[in-house]
């Protein structure tokens, strides 16, 4: 594939934007802000060092660490995705519940990848470096409530990468199986289109006015059994999402 068809199946992928980019850049302001608190200073260099290498590798190699099993716990898919009942709905009811889609692993998991446990690591440290730095008790208090903003964002954006290699998955089955003539179109919400207020977050623009904007991305195999690809933008004229 290549850098162009690449990109047009980034376009689809506002997630990334709005809890991995976003996020990363949070968390720098968060650090510049400490460094005037913290001593030596360095402290902080090292950590916006970090941070830069931890954005890079969820980017670029985090995926190629995923496989659908494995005895690493940060590595097994299966893992990952083997459970669709809440932490919390389990803590108020502890008997055994269906396990609808997901199914459990049949091994276990001996060892973690830091490479992939980093971004926790990363702002726990962050955390620490809060409750040691020289500031007020408000000052305090808003950082760590940011810092525990920004793990929940994190949280999100590592559930993501993982959905996305799974959805990766799907879709190189669903090349395989064309045949000439056939075409797939992935599509997906990517914001509303209101073109005089200021861009808001993701979540913001659900059940208001405007024009919702989907983008679509179409596969489709010639005669000679190539698959190309191509991006469009849909911009419907109903003013309000439906469930319809």
């Amino acid at each position: 594939m290549s850098n162009s068809e690449r990109k047009q199946q980034n376009a689809l992928d506002n997630q990334a934007q709005e809890y991995g980019d976003a996020t990363f850049r949070a968390m720098e302001v968060l650090l510049k802000l400490l460094a005037a608190h913290v001593d030596p200073p360095e402290k902080v260099d090292n950590l916006l060092k970090r941070v830069e290498q931890c954005e890079k590798f969820l980017k670029h190699d985090f995926s190629d660490h995923l496989s659908p099993t494995s005895r690493i716990a940060n590595h097994c898919m299966q893992h990952a995705l083997g459970s669709d009942i809440r932490a919390e709905d389990q803590a108020q009811d502890p008997r055994p519940k269906a396990r609808g889609y997901a199914s459990a692993c049949q091994h276990e998991h001996h060892k973690m990848c830091l490479e992939c446990e980093e971004p926790r690591l990363l702002l726990a440290e962050i955390d620490t470096l809060i409750t040691t730095a020289g500031l007020s008790d408000k000052e305090r208090t808003l950082m760590r409530a940011e810092c525990s903003h920004l793990g929940n964002k994190m949280e999100y954006y590592l559930a993501h990468l993982i959905r996305s290699k799974a959805e990766d998955g799907q879709r190189a089955k669903v090349i395989a199986e064309m045949n000439p003539g056939d075409c797939c179109v992935v599509g997906d919400f990517k914001m509303k289109f209101r073109p005089n207020p200021h861009a808001e977050a993701h979540s913001e623009f659900f059940a208001k006015t405007g024009w919702p904007w989907h983008g679509l991305m179409l596969m489709w195999m010639d005669n000679e059994r190539q698959i190309s690809y191509n991006y469009v933008n849909h911009i419907s004229m109903v003013s309000k999402m439906t469930n319809a």
